[in-house]
């Protein structure tokens, strides 16, 4: 159960992470 809490936490943490590289790529 507190998996379900801490699962939308690790996606947003994931999200964060994909725009940073995307970022980097891009420069």
């Amino acid at each position: 159960m507190k998996r379900l809490c801490v699962s939308p936490r690790i996606r947003e943490k994931k999200r964060e992470g994909r725009r940073e590289l995307f970022k980097q790529k891009t420069r």
